[in-house]
């Protein structure tokens, strides 16, 4: 695991947005595509919006990226709590990525249960495609709750947290009364890059209890990404890290 500290939550943007432009070009030497994961929640706004400016958006392929999603809100696209929405509002909707290659969780017209099947089959389906190839993700963004939660994985979901065999699974989340369709530990700990994007001083003591306490999953759901091959990189500014 490698620590990243930045001033502020822009600089931290910019960093994050430095290395996963690198990783892009550097990938895509030996690679025909890249397999990017994006994170929902407020962390990431600035850096999607950052990798959409003319400095950033012109150096990358995007006819070779294809965009997956960590989890996603069970409400329809058009309703700005879901993060695909977000997304598009702030970064693909300004990049010429084919429409083909981002790949929504659908939450319309189906049932939480049948979005994460549907899901998961796109996945398996996208790593088919390249069988000699290993299985896993070229880089996830994640994020970070102040009750350390990171996708859909929250404390007290142990079911979801300890899965060991599917990839995406639906869940009901009662502190925010609403259903969410999660990619899960097995496949994320398969991608070759983690990238954790972290920041405020309500996340500091979260930060504190998964880089520095007890091995406790189940309180501590972060704690479980851990890539069994790959890279983990948590990019956090002053007052995340406050208390490290």
């Amino acid at each position: 695991m490698k620590l990243h500290l930045s001033k502020t939550l822009y600089n931290l943007s910019i960093e994050v947005a430095d290395h996963l432009l690198e990783k892009v070009q550097s990938v895509l030497k030996k690679k025909t595509s890249f397999s990017l994961v994006l994170s929902g929640g407020s962390t990431p706004i600035e850096l999607y919006t950052i990798l959409a400016s003319d400095q950033y958006k012109e150096k990358i392929d995007w006819n070779k990226m294809h965009i997956f999603f960590g989890d996603e809100r069970f409400v329809p696209l058009h309703d700005k709590r879901n993060n695909a929405h977000m997304a598009f509002s702030t970064f693909l909707n300004q990049v010429s990525i084919p429409a083909s290659q981002v790949h929504i969780i659908h939450t319309e017209h189906t049932t939480p249960e049948h979005s994460a099947k549907e899901y998961e089959q796109t996945i398996r389906s996208f790593f088919s495609l390249s069988p000699n190839m290993p299985i896993g993700f070229d880089l996830v963004l994640l994020g970070l709750g102040s009750n350390a939660h990171t996708l859909s994985l929250f404390p007290g979901q142990d079911a979801i947290i300890y899965e060991s065999l599917k990839w995406c699974l639906s869940t009901w989340v009662e502190e925010q009364h609403e259903y969410r369709i999660t990619l899960t530990p097995p496949l994320i700990n398969l991608s070759a890059q983690i990238y954790f994007m972290v920041s405020g001083m309500e996340k500091a003591k979260a930060m504190e209890e998964i880089l520095k306490g007890k091995y406790q999953p189940g309180m501590y759901p972060a704690q479980i990404i851990n890539p069994t091959k790959g890279e983990l990189h948590w990019f956090a500014d002053e007052d995340a890290a406050s208390l490290l």
